[in-house]
Formats: structure tokens, sequence, C-alpha cells
């Protein structure tokens, strides 16, 4: 999913560029004209598709309608994945590609979804706990705006909060007629495998995401991992298996923190990572260059 930062998109692609990776790029709409050719050139292993352009304002629906589209399409292509990588186009690899492919073939089914746990209220069985009544507000109320781009973020969050405030005093409630028991939040960006999705596109058609999820906001960090706890995959799953999303993201300095070129350093030590965001086009994407550069020479 990607709405800017074009150039970065280009050296992302080449290092996602593999002979067992197809790659599905959605551009944002507002993003305006764009020479795809360029794009296209980018690759020389990977299979590329682009999917049908969009809007998909922060904070709104259209980011859950933009990410199953683009699971969607690639689940309709038949191509039996096994995984299933969700990126943002200002995300980066800290290994190579063949390293990823081999790194998920050894890991199969385990899922990488982003979890919100919250320190202290684990279970003595490790079941993961329902989320803060903050996060879960996003769905319990009615949330009618449907456009970010206009208000801005901070407006928009602020307009929102009203709309809660105002619903909280007249009693509304929307997840008492959920079709979910149990709630969680996290991060939206995941690698996750053929069984999810098939999990996740059964629950798309049958129409049970637009009905819980339509009217919320920033429903993007919560409808895969409500989904996932839901469903009989989380009968396998245990805490001490968990080993998040694979992506480093760095919320102490930023929310989240934009790395950049001065960086590189920190982020050729992780060792527990295969993603990282997000980077930017600063100096000429040169932590994004230096990055490729390092996983060439390590791969050599």
């Amino acid at each position: 999913m990607a709405h800017n930062n074009f150039d970065l998109l280009k050296i992302l692609l080449k290092a996602i560029d593999f002979e067992h990776h197809d790659i599905y790029i959605h551009i944002d709409l507002n993003a305006g004209d764009l020479d795809f050719s360029e794009l296209k050139n980018t690759c020389s292993h990977s299979n590329l598709y682009f999917m049908q352009r969009r809007t998909s304002n922060w904070g709104t629906y259209e980011q859950v309608e933009v990410e199953i589209a683009l699971f969607e399409l690639a689940y309709q292509a038949k191509e039996d994945y096994r995984y299933y990588h969700l990126l943002s186009g200002n995300d980066f690899l800290l290994k190579s590609a063949s390293s990823i492919y081999n790194y998920f073939e050894s890991s199969y089914p385990h899922e990488f979804l982003d979890f919100a746990v919250l320190e202290g209220k684990t279970s003595d069985s490790g079941i993961l706990p329902e989320v803060d009544d903050c996060f879960l507000n996003r769905i319990k109320f009615f949330h009618p705006i449907v456009s970010s781009s206009k208000l801005g973020r901070k407006n928009f969050s602020r307009i929102s909060r009203l709309f809660e405030i105002v619903q909280t005093v007249l009693l509304v409630d929307r997840t008492k007629h959920s079709d979910y028991s149990k709630f969680q939040k996290g991060q939206n960006w995941c690698s996750v495998s053929q069984r999810f999705v098939e999990i996740l596109m059964n629950s798309y058609y049958n129409g049970d995401i637009y009905r819980n999820y339509h009217s919320g906001i920033f429903v993007d960090e919560l409808y895969k991992q409500t989904l996932f706890i839901n469903s009989n995959l989380y009968h396998t799953f245990k805490i001490s298996e968990y080993k998040s999303n694979l992506r480093y993201v760095d919320w102490d300095r930023g929310e989240p923190y934009t790395f950049k070129n001065s960086d590189v350093k920190e982020l050729s030590l992780l060792d527990d990572f295969l993603f990282v965001r997000k980077l930017d086009q600063t100096d000429n994407c040169a932590l994004a260059n230096n990055l490729l550069a390092l996983i060439s020479e390590r791969q050599s």
C-alpha cells in the first residue's frame, strides 16, 4: 500500500524482487498521476500486479477496503501462496528476499500478527487480554466522518472523540450486537498464512467485516487481530510462541519514528526482525540504498 515516496518504493521493489515472490501494489488515488512503467521495469524476477486505484484516507474504513482488496487480488490468483505479507510503501527489508522467503518456509503455519498485549494482564493460561475501552470505542460507537483528508489528523481525532462522548451519554454500544465475542488490536502490517487469508476472505464475503467495522475509525488495527482470536486458529496459538509481526518500529522516538541514514548501523545489527518501518526519501533515499547494498553484501 503506497501513497507517496515513489523513489523509495522502487528501491523496496528491487529488494523484494525474487523468483518466488509475486508483488501486488495499490497506489492511493490521492497520489495523482504516476508513471507506472517505471515501477513495472523495476523487477526482474517477481510478477508485478497493480490493483485498481482507490482513495484510502487515514483513520477511515477505506484503509480496510484497500487492504482486503489487495488480499483478495492475490487470493483469487489461485497461486496457493503460503504467506501473504502486507507492507507499506515506506517499509523496507532488513534481510535479503531469499532469506525472508526461507524464514517463512520454515515457520509455516505460524501467524505473524502484532497484538497490543497489555503488560501484566496476560492470564496464566496464556490467553491474550482484551483491548482497553479507548481502543474498543473505535467500533463501539458510530463515527459518521468518512474522510480525514480535509479535516487534518488532529481535527479528525478531536471530532471523533466528540462523537464518542455524545454516544456514551446515549448508551450506544455497537459491540453488544457484534459477530465477535472478543476483541484485540495491533499494527495492521502483518505476514499471515493462506489458512488465515481464507478465514479473512470468508468473513469479508459474508459481510461480517463490513457489518462490524464500516462505521468505525482506525479499524485497520482491529479487524485482523479480532478475527484471528475468534477463529479456530487461535486455539493453537501460545503467548510463548509469539514473535510479533517481525517489523521493527520505534514508538519511543516518534509516532512512529522515521529512520534516517544515520540509523543504518543500528538497523544493520537487528537480528530478530525482517522488516523495518518507516523510512522516507530523506537524503535521496540514502538509507534505503545503503540497506539494499548491505543486504546484497551479506548475500554474496
